[in-house]
């Protein structure tokens, strides 16, 4: 099918046509007729292209409306901030999940250096990534902790995108912001336990060892296991220290032990 303008420069010349024919004298009237009925008739088809190609552009153009707003629901509502910079690190654009992990209002961001949002001791590393972002062009990934009004902190991960121009200069960054504050919650909740346990472990008054097996038999059965950690007790109680223990097996150490004990584990 030609295109809208095509369309409508024919219908135009159809038109002009027809009104020329219209105005001719009367000698060569039945002529004139039967030419403006056979214009009259192209004149209908076009218009009736034109209607349909009328309809379809309208169509086409709700169905990029409705796009336009999917992309931007899907943008504003992501789970992750997206933020678009200028060259200097400047806010361009930021969406709704971005403003909220900063705790700004989006009116106030754009315009703003995204770095002044950056928790104190945490810019070098930002502005590290960013510079390497830029040199390489590639992706960078780091963990930092934004600054936030109503929160104390709020912890998350940085990927860092440099857009470039054919010389390698940078145009704009774009960033994704994404919410790591749980799992920075689980890794300090593991720590403090691990660290308890530590203590607990080292502090028993019995003597205690963590083992793995390191032998079996043709049939499955264990027949030595390698020492991974002691306690002080077991030092004191064993006369064997840490160093000497960890790594080694059970037959290494104690070479008559009997097969029994290895039947009870």
């Amino acid at each position: 099918m030609t295109s809208h303008h095509s369309q409508s420069k024919k219908f135009e010349q159809l038109r002009d046509e027809a009104e020329a024919l219209i105005q001719k004298q009367p000698d060569d009237a039945p002529a004139s007729s039967l030419n403006i009925l056979e214009l009259i008739h192209e004149l209908k088809i076009y218009h009736a292209e034109l209607e349909i190609q009328n309809e379809e552009l309208k169509r086409a153009q709700h169905e990029i409306s409705e796009l336009h707003q999917e992309y931007e629901d899907l943008y504003e509502f992501a789970p992750c901030g997206y933020v678009t910079m200028n060259n200097q690190g400047i806010i361009k654009h930021i969406n709704l999940t971005g403003a909220d992990l900063i705790g700004k209002g989006r009116k106030i961001l754009p315009h703003s250096g995204f770095s002044q949002f950056i928790a104190s001791g945490w810019e070098n590393i930002y502005l590290a990534a960013l510079q390497k972002a830029g040199e390489t062009g590639n992706k960078q990934s780091i963990e930092l902790v934004l600054k936030h009004e109503k929160k104390q902190s709020t912890w998350v991960r940085v990927d860092i995108q440099a857009d470039r121009d054919k010389t390698g200069t940078v145009i704009q960054w774009r960033m994704v912001l994404v919410d790591i504050a749980l799992k920075k919650a689980a890794e300090i909740a593991l720590r403090d336990s691990e660290r308890r346990y530590r203590q607990l472990f080292n502090d028993m008054v019995s003597g205690a060892a963590m083992l793995e097996i390191s032998e079996r038999d043709h049939s499955g059965h264990i027949i030595d296991a390698r020492l991974l950690e002691v306690n002080a007790s077991f030092e004191r109680l064993t006369g064997i220290p840490n160093h000497r223990a960890v790594g080694k097996s059970i037959r290494q150490i104690w070479p008559q032990t009997e097969d029994f004990w290895f039947e009870n584990f």
